[in-house]
């Protein structure tokens, strides 16, 4: 009996683990791959280039300058979806006349 229910959770998972391996694991290692080589036009990898691209990114002053926009752009709309999620939160929770009509239509989006 207890060599069938390992059998029965192994097959259930072999799904599980094809899926993982196909959209996950091979993916990642591909993108390691590619980010230690050289490549042409087409994505196939002319010769193996170390740690040289890296070296080549974090020495270029526009990486530097897309780091900040994006971590500006973030703290941004963060803090901005933050504050209009706790007013239309503070609203929902008042006594108001037609809250319930708020409450339905402003709810149903969460779905």
């Amino acid at each position: 009996m207890k060599k069938e229910q390992n059998l029965t959770g192994i097959l259930f998972s072999i799904p599980s683990l094809i899926i993982l391996i196909t959209f996950y694991i091979f993916p990642l290692m591909k993108t390691i791959l590619y980010s230690f080589s050289f490549t042409d036009a087409k994505g196939q990898i002319v010769e193996f280039a170390g740690i040289e691209n890296f070296y080549e990114l974090f020495t270029d002053s526009t990486f530097h300058e897309s780091i900040l926009v994006t971590l500006k752009f973030s703290l941004i709309t963060v803090l901005f979806s933050m504050i209009i999620s706790l007013f239309l939160a503070i609203i929902c929770n008042e006594k108001l006349k037609g809250i319930k009509l708020f409450r339905i239509i402003f709810s149903s989006s969460m779905g």
